[in-house]
């Protein structure tokens, strides 16, 4: 959110930031973002009753005079109406291709990006221009956040927080780094207490048994048999499938001794947070 806020800061453009109220209040918060932008009077007491009224208004007329739009969160709108997707593939196929329309969907649930929007099952699938998967900052951009801190300290800070901007900005360098974590980790009412948590709920349907597993990796138990002994899950390929979906997800990543021909298949491999 924040890079397409700076990317945007200097163009011309409407930027949208969806929540997960109902389709019915996300038109009416859309159709007032349109308004304030082009002062169309009949939007204020007739908002757009449908998306895809809104989006052949957007390709219509608003982006002859702002071709930047912005969508932050887009898997939201579609949770309260799965069909978005398809309207907007049918207004893409119709309009899109010859418009002059820069359209950015941006989503922090990275499965649903992934699928919904990207994978080949997607009513999307084919009509992206670019994707962009945003890593974590690396560790010499932490001179930014933390210029009082020594490099020691950065080292510690980066150990705990890694590149996530939104985590690193909960720390402040006008505090050494155990107050800092007693505060925003330790503390249960700290922003970062119960972020694990959130994140898995919004991504995982079975959160329980993925907190077991991260949990048996975080004790040290990195091997596959040695997961499967300390969460007490019977069958190996079913732990072996909710590994994926954790790498998938990037939060955690296995390896493998270089020495291995066949690094896929080795059961030499190691899971690490």
């Amino acid at each position: 959110t924040e890079l397409l806020r700076q990317f945007s800061k200097d163009k011309k453009h409407l930027f949208f930031s969806s929540d997960l109220s109902s389709e019915q209040e996300q038109l009416k918060q859309f159709s007032e973002k349109i308004f304030q932008l082009t002062g169309e009077s009949f939007l204020q007491t007739q908002p757009f009753g449908s998306w895809e009224a809104l989006l052949r208004y957007i390709f219509d007329h608003l982006v002859q005079k702002i071709p930047l739009i912005i969508i932050d969160e887009f898997p939201y709108l579609c949770i309260s109406n799965p069909a978005l997707p398809s309207i907007l593939q049918k207004i893409w196929d119709e309009k899109g291709r010859e418009s002059n329309i820069f359209l950015i969907l941006c989503g922090s649930y990275m499965s649903f990006m992934e699928k919904e929007v990207l994978g080949s099952k997607s009513p999307l699938f084919g009509r992206r221009t670019g994707q962009i998967a945003l890593l974590p900052l690396s560790f010499k951009d932490l001179k930014l956040f933390f210029p009082r801190y020594c490099e020691e300290d950065r080292v510690f800070v980066y150990s705990i927080l890694g590149g996530t901007p939104a985590y690193l900005q909960r720390f402040s360098d006008h505090k050494t780094i155990e107050q800092n974590v007693k505060e925003e980790i330790l503390n249960k009412n700290g922003f970062l207490f119960s972020e694990p948590r959130f994140l898995l709920i919004e991504e995982l349907r079975e959160p329980a048994i993925y907190f077991s597993i991260l949990k048996a990796i975080a004790f040290g138990r990195t091997r596959l048999n040695e997961i499967v002994q300390e969460t007490g899950i019977s069958d190996p390929p079913k732990v072996n499938k909710y590994l994926s979906v954790l790498r998938e997800l990037r939060i955690v990543k296995r390896e493998v001794p270089i020495t291995e021909d066949k690094p896929h298949k080795s059961r030499k491999g190691i899971y690490l947070l």
